[in-house]
């Protein structure tokens, strides 16, 4: 190896698809199924679209699609600890380790790139496919923790405010995908800070 694991931050799309591979193989069945079982059905998610590779594994490194307000469950889930209508579905400790992200982006900032006129861009943090970075201006510093997905697809977890914001995009390629941060910025959380 490189680096050692969690020391360097290089992501790519090939990672999610091992991993994927790793599961299914534990698993004992495909992604798909497996995502059917123990996530989706439970959170009660019916709509959704895998993209599948020409081996006929679920690509788990993007091209996946589902709705908005399916995206926010998951999110409700993950600010819940893994909780979901009193049924734990994801254990706590996986969530915290996971979504504790201890390896920095170099020179990046999702803030910076949002061209925000009132944020102070952060440092942005890596975890296990979940990012960390403050959003910050002269009123207020908040917590987000965050997926992120090709265009400007985000759930973002706001815990101190008991929150979640989910955004769906089309700007794939263009620094627009990172606008989000300045509308969180901007609007959202300014309405829950007072």
């Amino acid at each position: 190896m490189k680096n050692n694991p969690g020391t360097v931050w290089a992501y790519t799309s090939c990672n999610p698809m091992i991993l994927s591979g790793v599961i299914s193989h534990a698993a004992k069945m495909s992604i798909m199924d497996f995502a059917k079982k123990y996530l989706f059905t439970p959170l009660g998610i019916t709509h959704y679209k895998w993209t599948i590779d020409p081996s006929g594994n679920g690509m788990t490194a993007g091209s996946f699609y589902i709705r908005p307000a399916d995206m926010m469950k998951m999110g409700v889930m993950v600010k819940q600890n893994g909780m979901w209508e009193g049924k734990s579905i994801i254990s706590e400790a996986w969530l915290k380790q996971s979504t504790t992200a201890t390896v920095p982006i170099p020179d990046f900032s999702f803030t910076k790139f949002s061209r925000s006129r009132i944020a102070i861009p952060q440092p942005t943090y890596y975890g296990y496919y979940w990012y960390n970075e403050q959003v910050k201006t002269a009123a207020f510093t908040e917590d987000v923790v965050f997926a992120s997905g090709n265009g400007g697809q985000y759930i973002m977890i706001i815990k101190r405010l008991d929150l979640v914001v989910v955004f769906t995009q089309e700007n794939y390629n263009s620094w627009q995908a990172k606008r989000a941060f300045d509308l969180l910025a901007t609007y959202i959380l300014p309405a829950y800070e007072k």
